[in-house]
């Protein structure tokens, strides 16, 4: 029998331990007011942060994406999931959120590379230095979408 997501557990560890990094190192100093998000409910909507930042208006609802797996090696990329595969079926990833009864409520990611000494991220302790972009949801799709457009037009 195959397994859905082998990695789910470890990939969680370490997602709270950049969470944890971040809700020290980067929103007190960047933004007027954080709140991290633990119900599971908003979770699964897309919102992993809450945020008040001085040049952007309204409240930002932040959908967290590390690249954690690569902390311990420099990685100049990062992976829009388009899909994957749960057991032998495909769903649609995090990026396309075509799923009317799931919509995304999502208006930012923060794309975060986490940097380690050489080890793989196991505490937040382990996490040294970390790079993030954040980028408007609705704008990255908008521009996929005419790229896309673009292509097929061809």
């Amino acid at each position: 029998m195959r397994r859905g997501r082998p990695a789910f557990n470890r990939d969680s560890k370490r997602e709270a331990c950049v969470a944890e990094f971040l809700d020290s190192h980067l929103y007190p100093r960047y933004f007027l007011k954080s709140e991290r998000v633990l119900d599971r409910e908003r979770q699964l909507t897309g919102i992993d942060v809450i945020c008040i930042h001085p040049e952007i208006d309204g409240e930002m609802l932040i959908d967290e994406k590390a690249a954690t797996s690569w902390a311990h090696r420099e990685i100049e990329t990062f992976a829009f999931e388009l899909s994957f595969l749960l057991y032998e079926k495909e769903l649609e990833g995090w990026f396309l959120d075509m799923d009317k009864e799931k919509k995304s409520k999502t208006t930012h990611w923060l794309c975060v590379w986490p940097r380690t000494a050489g080890e793989r991220i196991q505490s937040v302790s382990d996490i040294v230095t970390a790079e993030a972009i954040l980028i408007e949801s609705q704008m990255l799709r908008r521009w996929a979408r005419r790229m896309a457009a673009r292509v097929l037009s061809h």
